[in-house]
């Protein structure tokens, strides 16, 4: 109900401390009837936004609303205006409650005049809420108050509402709240008063963090080491007051570096970090952000994110807040000095001006700089050192049980709303997760659903209408097909595998097998091995040996998190310095996996090798020799390198056969047996075939003697080269023509001769 009185001024001069609004008690009386409000409970209006409780009094008329000079002024209202408002009841959908309240304290006059006043926090507190408590208050409100015979104006600069639990299905209220018992009030003095001084700064030290924090409502699964290391080295001494650290010659840490992998959260730890700690909203700018295209605009930029650190510490002191600046993409603003040529050494500036301003002549103690980013090694080293940026804390990939909490975050609400099939099971999702960042694991959850919504809707008929189940729930098999579309940045390179799995592997006999055992024994040592970080093997043979298969086949089998494949196709049209950093990018994302395994196809041609000259990039040969003999950072990181080649001969001049710890030769077919073995392969028979499955087609006499005479010819082939001919001069009933064979046979030696 909407009702329109005409403001006034207050009757009595003590109204305008009690922070209430006054109309006539008629009035009161006849808005509490039509809205069904008890006479004992209080009348709330809604007037401009705020919230007021709405007070008869018999002074006034029917048709007046009184409100003091400062309400009506930020209210915006003047004398014999028509207001509008209406009647506002408590919600029972949104909790109202305010859980912090911070204000800002100014003097409107003092008893004695001149004095300095030293107020101590609990009891102004204590006193405010007395006076205040059960009324509502929102951003930007001021109020009078009166305590000890001295009158303040009071300016509430920001609300926060009580914390609203998992379990319970409340929403925060938008429009302020309501002071209760349980709010944490927090004073500042406004800038330039000298006559007000704040005790109690121990207290206020000591409760940086909200009472009733804890990690779980940061909302950041999988991070547990990395927020316990962050709260001891950045936040573990803002705890003790100033004066006992000066005593033990302790200084706070300024500056924090998140550095890892994109989508492990990074950002989000930095953003939640603010909800849970007592100080000014945090500042947050991307790194591109700072930088103009007019000159020096770019250091003034990042002079105005410390001004208001500047000014609390002019006039409060070491009473200061803790001021938060967050830096994303860190890598933008703080580039190793010299290495851009920007003409007038924009970026040099920056670098400058924020090393000047974090660790200056005069340095501030209450700023915390969080700087955020994956590429640590291009930021200049003078802004990492002690004083500076000096806690570096890696954000690494989640183990099983960080995806767990992570993958159980993001289906909270769909188990608590029974959206999940009981046939969803999170233990059983994250073992399948191998690798997945907190980003990518969302984003299965986000890809689940949209399977989910599939079924509930006829995407080829947008005239039709949504249809609303009640049954809505998310399955096991939704999940499955979102691990199937969602892929891990640092997983399983799927797509390069699939073309060279194509066919599957050929036992052709004995020396197939023991090449086989020798892989798979060094796939164990790699996996539980106590001693070998990493392992290298190199496979040569001629050309169509199989060698890149058979690598490929291996790299699969190992099932290990991280598989990525470094081919020469990769990097058609790139230039040196490219191939080099895509080449460093792979093997650095390798060693934040724990079992990681990368083939590397085709070394020669990867170094650009040819006979002619000979030529080859020594840049990238130099490359590979690196990272071929680097172990993993990490102890726990383990890294399995496959190599490939068809110059053997070559490589072992060039030095890179000594990086492998093994050579394995992929060896041709020499023996009658093993062709034959492929031949019957190929053929899809067995040498049994034609005594015991009458079902398939069996062999004549003349086509078994067709393939012995083959089996008899040849002495040597690779085994790609006798599949090419058998594709060549098989028919479709899977006849086999000698003379036709050779025939082809001699034609392919004399390509490779």
């Amino acid at each position: 109900m909407r009702l329109t009185l005409q403001s006034t001024q207050l009757r009595n001069p003590q109204q305008a401390y009690t922070g209430l609004m006054y109309c006539s008690i008629d009035q009161v009386d006849k808005l509490k009837k039509e809205n069904k409000i008890v006479d004992s409970e209080k009348l709330f209006v809604l007037l401009n936004g705020y919230t007021f409780i709405l007070e008869g009094d018999r002074e006034y008329r029917m048709n007046e609303i009184a409100a003091n000079r400062y309400q009506r002024e930020f209210l915006e209202m003047t004398i014999n205006q028509d207001v509008e408002l209406q009647v506002f009841k408590l919600p029972r959908d949104k909790e109202y409650r305010l859980g912090v309240l911070n204000l800002e304290i100014d003097i409107q006059s003092i008893q004695n005049g001149g004095n300095q006043l030293e107020l101590d926090d609990d009891e102004f507190a204590n006193a405010f809420k007395s006076q205040f408590k059960g009324q509502f208050f929102k951003t930007g409100q001021v109020q009078l108050f009166q305590n000890n015979e001295n009158n303040y104006l009071i300016k509430v600069t920001r609300t926060e509402n009580l914390s609203v639990g998992v379990d319970s299905n409340l929403v925060r209220f938008g429009g302020g709240g309501m002071l209760i018992d349980e709010t944490e009030i927090e004073f500042s003095v406004r800038s330039g008063i000298s006559q007000i001084k704040m005790k109690n700064v121990q207290k206020k030290q000591t409760n940086l963090f909200r009472e009733d924090f804890n990690f779980d409502k940061l909302g950041v699964g999988g991070l547990d080491k990395e927020l316990a290391n962050i709260f001891r080295r950045a936040f573990s001494s803002r705890r003790f007051p100033q004066q006992f650290l000066e005593k033990y010659g302790i200084k706070h840490i300024k500056g924090l570096l998140l550095y890892g992998p994109p989508g492990t959260g990074k950002t989000l730890i930095a953003r939640q970090l603010a909800k849970v700690l007592r100080a000014r909203p945090p500042k947050i700018v991307n790194g591109p952000e700072i930088f103009s295209k007019f000159v020096g605009e770019a250091e003034e930029n990042i002079r105005k994110l410390f001004e208001d650190a500047i000014k609390d510490q002019e006039t409060l002191g070491d009473d200061s807040d803790l001021h938060i600046i967050v830096f994303d993409e860190m890598d933008a603003i703080c580039k190793q000095r010299g290495s851009v040529s920007s003409g007038v050494g924009a970026y040099d500036n920056v670098v400058n001006q924020l090393l000047s301003m974090i660790d200056g002549v005069n340095s501030l103690n209450n700023i915390l700089v969080i700087g955020m980013t994956n590429r640590k090694d291009l930021i200049d080293e003078a802004v990492l050192r002690p004083g500076r940026f000096e806690v570096h804390i890696e954000v690494g990939l989640p183990d099983e049980n960080g995806r767990l909490q992570i993958l159980q975050i993001h289906t909270e609400n769909l188990r608590k709303n029974q959206a999940l099939h009981n046939d969803v099971n999170n233990e059983e999702l994250v073992t399948l997760m191998k690798n997945y960042t907190g980003a990518e694991i969302e984003a299965v959850v986000k890809s689940a659903s949209s399977f989910a919504f599939q079924r509930m809707q006829n995407i080829y008929n947008f005239s039709q209408k949504l249809s609303q189940k009640e049954d809505f729930r998310i399955t096991r098999a939704d999940f499955q097909n979102a691990l199937e579309e969602v892929k891990p940045q640092f997983g399983f390179d799927s797509n390069k595998f699939d073309l060279l799995l194509k066919n599957e592997l050929i036992d052709y006999g004995e020396e197939f097998q023991k090449l086989q055992k020798m892989l798979r024994n060094t796939i164990n040592q790699t996996r539980f091995g106590k001693s070998s970080k990493l392992n290298s093997i190199l496979l040569e043979g001629c050309q169509g040996s199989g060698k890149t298969s058979i690598a490929a086949y291996f790299a699969v089998e190992c099932g290990f998190p991280y598989v990525k494949l470094i081919s020469p196709e990769c990097f058609i049209g790139m230039t040196e310095d490219a191939i080099i950093n895509k080449i460093s990018k792979i093997f650095n994302d390798a060693y934040k996996s724990t079992l990681s395994c990368i083939v590397i196809d085709s070394i020669e041609r990867l170094i650009e090798y040819v006979d002619i000259g000979p030529r080859f990039s020594n840049a990238i040969l130099q490359t590979l020799l690196v990272l071929i003999k680097r172990l993993p950072d990490k102890s726990q990181n383990k890294l399995l390198i496959v190599g490939t080649t068809s110059t053997y001969q070559i490589l072992k001049q060039l030095g890179v056969v000594s990086c492998f710890n093994l050579t394995f030769q992929t060896p041709n077919l020499t023996k009658s047996e093993e062709i034959k073995a492929v031949i019957y392969n190929y053929m899809n028979i067995t040498e049994k075939d034609n005594v015991t499955n009458k079902h398939k087609k069996q062999l004549n006499q003349q086509q078994q003697a067709q393939i012995d005479k083959i089996c008899q010819t040849i002495n040597k082939i690779p085994i790609k080269r006798l599949l090419m001919l058998l594709d060549m001069v098989c028919t479709d009933e899977n006849e086999l023509d000698y003379q036709e064979f050779m025939a082809c046979y001699q034609m392919a030696q004399m390509n490779h001769e």
